[in-house]
């Protein structure tokens, strides 16, 4: 019986991909390419006929909750904001929008056109779960990576700007497996709750320069405080804080968790 309604279901996938759809990914990835320690958070890929939306699980509900709850909140953009990884590709105007947000600091994005990505199908087949699955393999900005892709969804889609296979993207990984992205459920959506309005867009090298100035006065802001500030130490001690040390900490952590997604993007920190 399970059987047969799995089996309806990507009948029902199939005739029904042009609606409005949610798919959810596993990601996993290092933040230090270094060591072998991975990081895993839900991803979701929003997609109506207009715009694909990949983002967090965690924006999602913090969305969810601030909306239900408290409307002009949400319009304020006074909410959790995890805008690692958001992309957003805009079918109408052709372009991809990401999302970058420095540590809590005002929201950025950039954006530019959407091109045709140079998948290359290979022949090799495999079972992924309870899908027959394609081999597919990509050069993207500075990664080598292998999709296995399946056509008992017809949806042109997968995780973070991957999209065009003949079928949906079941599991991604760069060769290196710095990044994981692997299929978890696919639900049907009405609703894509997404707050842009307070993200301002930049150009590319502006933001490399808004990374390189934090890199450089991580603690601007607080030294331009008029009321200044004071750390209490583990004896109970209140006392002005060190400023010098508390930059190479932050510098050292810069340098340290510097892998990303784009490698051909990546910023040379000094």
């Amino acid at each position: 019986m399970k059987l047969k309604l799995f089996l309806l279901f990507l009948f029902m996938c199939k005739f029904s991909y042009a609606q409005d759809i949610r798919v959810f990914y596993k990601m996993s990835y290092k933040s230090d390419s270094t060591t072998s320690k991975l990081y895993d958070k839900i991803m979701i890929l929003d997609s109506n006929k207009d715009y694909d939306l990949f983002h967090s699980y965690q924006m999602y509900k913090s969305d969810s909750i601030t909306e239900a709850s408290n409307k002009k909140s949400f319009e304020s953009g006074e909410k959790f904001m995890d805008y690692d990884f958001t992309v957003k590709i805009d079918r109408n105007k052709k372009v991809i929008d990401k999302f970058y947000r420095i540590l809590f600091g005002n929201v950025f994005k950039t954006s530019e056109n959407i091109t045709m990505l140079n998948w290359k199908v290979e022949s090799a087949i495999k079972q992924i779960g309870n899908f027959n699955c394609q081999k597919a393999t990509l050069s993207y900005k500075g990664r080598e990576w292998i999709a296995w892709f399946t056509a008992d969804i017809s949806l042109q889609k997968g995780p973070y700007v991957f999209h065009g296979l003949p079928g949906l993207i079941i599991y991604m990984a760069d060769t290196k497996h710095n990044f994981e992205f692997m299929f978890e459920k696919l639900q049907n959506n009405k609703t894509i709750l997404f707050n842009e309005k307070t993200a301002t867009l930049i150009s590319k090298s502006q933001l490399k320069k808004l990374y390189l100035d934090f890199y450089y006065d991580p603690f601007k802001e607080a030294k331009l405080s008029h009321d200044g500030i004071r750390i209490e130490t583990d004896t109970g001690e209140v006392k002005n804080p060190n400023f010098r040390n508390m930059t190479d900490r932050v510098q050292s952590d810069i340098k340290r968790y510097n892998n990303p997604i784009e490698l051909s993007e990546i910023i040379k920190f000094p």
